[in-house]
Order: C-alpha cells, then sequence, then structure tokens
C-alpha cells in the first residue's frame, strides 16, 4: 500500500502503519531496491573451491588477503579481504562492466550477513579524490605518533581513489567493502548466507557444505 502525501491526509495521519522497520544493514531490495542484506566476495572456480577447503581446527573455510588491483601506487602495501554489496538480482553486472572479471569468469561468490561482518570489522571502501589521497598518504614521511600510526593503518586500508574524471569514471560500481586484516577472513560454514555458482556447480558445493547446504 503506498503511502499517502501528508498534503492529502494531515501530519496526525498513521505513519507507522507504512513505516518500514528493517534495519539499515538488513534492508532487502524489495524495500529498497538498491540495497542488500549480504556482503558477498566474489571469486572464481578454482578460488572459491580453494576458500571452502581451507578448513583449520576453529573454521571450515577462509579467504586469503590480497592488495586491490586498482591501488597501484607504492604508498599502498595494505592487503585486504574484499566484499559488495551490490544486490544479488544485479551481481552478474561484474562481467558485464569489466573485461578482467570476466576473463576471470566471476560467476563466483561467497557472501555473509551485513550485520556480521560489519560487527567482525569489515567497512565500506573511501572512496577518496586523487589529491586528498596523495595529501593522507605524505604523512607517512613525517614522524608520527603511535596514536597517529595506528590511526593512519586503520583509515589507509580502505582508501580508493575516486577517478571520477577517468574515462571509466572510476570503480564506485562495485560498493566495495573492505576487510583491513592481512591474515583474510576466516568463518564457519553456518555463517555462509549465500553462494553464486553456476547451476552446475550447486551438488558439487552442496555436498563440500554438508549439512550446512
Amino acid at each position: 500500500m503506498t503511502l499517502p502525501s501528508i498534503k492529502e491526509v494531515g501530519k496526525y495521519y498513521p505513519w507507522s502503519k507504512h513505516k518500514i522497520n528493517t534495519k539499515t544493514l538488513e534492508l532487502r531490495p524489495f524495500e529498497k531496491s538498491d540495497m542488500s542484506p549480504f556482503l558477498v566476495h566474489m571469486t572464481t572456480e578454482n578460488a572459491i573451491k580453494s576458500i571452502l577447503e581451507s578448513s583449520t581446527k576453529e573454521f571450515h573455510g577462509k579467504i586469503d588477503a590480497s592488495k586491490p588491483t586498482q591501488s597501484q601506487s607504492n604508498w599502498y602495501g595494505h592487503k585486504i579481504v574484499c566484499f559488495t554489496e551490490t544486490p544479488i538480482f544485479s551481481i552478474d553486472f561484474f562481467r558485464h562492466k569489466s573485461h578482467d572479471r570476466w576473463l576471470k569468469d566471476l560467476r563466483y561468490g561467497i557472501g555473509f550477513s551485513k550485520k556480521s561482518l560489519a560487527d567482525c570489522g569489515v567497512r565500506p571502501a573511501l572512496y577518496i579524490d586523487k589529491k586528498l589521497l596523495r595529501m593522507i598518504a605524505s604523512l607517512r614521511s613525517f614522524s608520527m605518533t603511535s596514536e597517529d600510526l595506528a590511526l593512519y593503518n586503520s583509515i589507509a586500508p580502505l582508501m580508493t581513489p575516486l577517478d571520477h574524471d577517468a574515462d571509466n569514471q572510476g570503480f564506485m560500481w562495485e560498493r566495495e567493502w573492505r576487510y583491513p586484516n592481512e591474515e583474510g577472513f576466516e568463518f564457519h560454514y553456518k555463517d555462509i548466507e549465500i553462494i553464486c555458482c553456476p547451476f552446475d556447480e550447486v551438488d558439487h558445493i552442496s555436498e563440500r557444505l554438508g549439512e550446512y547446504s
């Protein structure tokens, strides 16, 4: 039912009848079409199998950290794990937008609750103008206190160029979130919310996940 205009019904109309009560990180596309309650790590066929088979005594799987491909500056040496908040219905956009992702056959992904990953320290990437990026990066050449260095190291891994003036106008379409941990991201199968894969891979992956499939 569509919420009427306040001009039509007056301010005492019970707005609560139409209010969307879903919390921000749990919003779904049918409530707001550009939102998703999931964060998905997009990857390749071989990589997703490796991720699901990287079991330890405490965890079932692990996503290795790596340096972002678009971070070519010498000052950026941080390893991260990347996720996207792109809604599932449009996640194959990645292969249509990026030739590199098409060549890698990026039809595979592993997704988790956005809220649970936020609780683990996963944060939205910071899209920043290159001029400001260079200014922040130059702080490394100054003698910083341990507190300043800790602050810099907590912000720097999240930074990425806005590139609005580049030919392709940047990578904001990735809707990227980052986990700044060089050890990678470890998880239990029970934490998985979504697996993206071709239909003919479903049985194999379900067999791997066992009771959690």
